[in-house]
């Protein structure tokens, strides 16, 4: 959609790209249209399980509809992208969410951490709000 148009359009497909997708005929269509991508067939709740060089900086974006999914598998996988930015230097959770402008992706974030709005994506339907969590500086 939109939002993988977006980052083609900023070269991110020339590093290693990986895509967590639960639905496998969804999954399978993703790898042809984007061979370039990494297609992983899983739940994101499982996405602290890479195996990632330790200085590797991680950009997490996620279009998980965290508000309306169930809430124990939000909280899988909220923890599990939160474990995963927080164990790699100087990483990052971009989270889009369809809620209302001002209202964050979800509220228990470790200390140190900060929610910053960064924009919407208009193209997308229904337009996205964009959300950065990031390290305190």
């Amino acid at each position: 959609g939109a939002i993988t148009r977006a980052l083609a359009s900023t070269g991110a497909l020339a590093m290693r790209f990986i895509v967590y997708e639960r639905d496998p005929k969804f999954a399978l269509l993703l790898r042809k249209r984007w061979p370039e991508m990494e297609v992983l067939n899983h739940c994101a709740s499982t996405v602290n399980s890479l195996t990632l060089d330790e200085h590797a900086s991680v950009t997490v974006v996620s279009s998980l509809p965290l508000i309306s999914m169930p809430a124990a598998e939000s909280r899988k996988c909220i923890a599990a992208m939160v474990a995963l930015i927080s164990r790699q230097p100087q990483s990052l959770l971009i989270q889009y969410t369809y809620a209302a402008p001002y209202r964050r992706p979800f509220k228990d974030i470790p200390a140190g951490w900060r929610w910053r709005r960064v924009g919407s994506v208009w193209a997308n339907l229904p337009p996205a709000n964009v959300w950065a969590l990031e390290r305190v500086p």
